[in-house]
Protein backbone atom coordinates (compact mmCIF):
# COMPACT_ATOMS: atom_id res chain seq x y z
CA UNK A 1 0.00 0.00 0.00
CA UNK A 2 1.45 3.21 -0.64
CA UNK A 3 -0.05 6.55 0.10
CA UNK A 4 -2.24 7.77 -2.67
CA UNK A 5 -4.54 4.24 -1.91
CA UNK A 6 -5.61 5.90 1.38
CA UNK A 7 -7.46 8.98 2.59
CA UNK A 8 -6.32 12.46 3.32
CA UNK A 9 -4.93 11.51 6.85
CA UNK A 10 -2.57 8.25 5.84
CA UNK A 11 0.70 8.60 6.50
CA UNK A 12 2.96 5.63 5.76
CA UNK A 13 5.98 6.46 6.78
CA UNK A 14 9.16 4.54 6.94
CA UNK A 15 9.13 2.92 10.18
CA UNK A 16 11.51 4.35 11.91
CA UNK A 17 11.01 4.77 15.63
CA UNK A 18 11.11 8.39 17.31
CA UNK A 19 14.52 8.40 19.61
CA UNK A 20 13.73 11.93 21.30
CA UNK A 21 11.40 15.04 20.99
CA UNK A 22 12.21 18.47 19.33
CA UNK A 23 12.22 21.53 21.83
CA UNK A 24 10.41 24.99 21.30
CA UNK A 25 13.64 26.39 20.51
CA UNK A 26 14.29 23.73 17.60
CA UNK A 27 16.80 21.35 19.54
CA UNK A 28 16.27 17.63 19.12
CA UNK A 29 16.42 15.58 22.61
CA UNK A 30 17.63 12.51 22.65
CA UNK A 31 15.62 10.01 24.89
CA UNK A 32 17.78 7.28 26.09
CA UNK A 33 14.82 4.75 27.07
CA UNK A 34 13.90 4.94 23.52
CA UNK A 35 16.88 4.72 21.90
CA UNK A 36 17.33 0.92 20.49
CA UNK A 37 18.84 -1.54 22.00
CA UNK A 38 20.80 -4.55 20.64
CA UNK A 39 21.19 -7.65 22.36
CA UNK A 40 24.04 -9.84 20.59
CA UNK A 41 25.69 -12.84 22.30
CA UNK A 42 29.26 -12.53 23.29
CA UNK A 43 32.07 -13.30 20.76
CA UNK A 44 33.37 -15.99 23.18
CA UNK A 45 30.59 -17.73 23.60
CA UNK A 46 29.78 -17.74 19.61
CA UNK A 47 33.22 -19.24 19.21
CA UNK A 48 32.20 -22.25 21.47
CA UNK A 49 28.85 -22.84 19.70
CA UNK A 50 28.29 -25.56 17.21
CA UNK A 51 26.36 -23.57 15.37
CA UNK A 52 27.77 -22.49 11.60
CA UNK A 53 27.00 -19.61 9.32
CA UNK A 54 24.77 -20.68 6.33
CA UNK A 55 26.99 -20.61 3.51
CA UNK A 56 31.27 -20.92 4.14
CA UNK A 57 33.33 -18.28 2.54
CA UNK A 58 34.83 -21.17 1.06
CA UNK A 59 32.39 -22.97 -0.62
CA UNK A 60 32.56 -23.53 -3.83
CA UNK A 61 30.70 -21.47 -6.42
CA UNK A 62 28.12 -23.03 -8.97
CA UNK A 63 29.74 -22.58 -13.32
CA UNK A 64 27.24 -19.73 -14.56
CA UNK A 65 25.94 -23.07 -16.74
CA UNK A 66 24.88 -25.22 -14.30
CA UNK A 67 22.84 -22.43 -12.04
CA UNK A 68 19.62 -23.59 -10.16
CA UNK A 69 16.88 -21.04 -10.35
CA UNK A 70 15.69 -20.20 -6.90
CA UNK A 71 11.58 -19.89 -7.00
CA UNK A 72 10.22 -22.34 -8.89
CA UNK A 73 6.45 -22.93 -9.94
CA UNK A 74 4.54 -24.61 -7.40
CA UNK A 75 2.37 -27.73 -8.18
CA UNK A 76 -1.60 -27.76 -9.63
CA UNK A 77 -3.82 -27.48 -7.16
CA UNK A 78 -6.28 -30.30 -7.24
Amino acid sequence: MHSKMGNENFYKGTGAMNEGTHTNKGAYVVRPERLLKIIAPSVESMRDTKLKPYVHDAAPKAPRGERVPVFTSAPPLQ
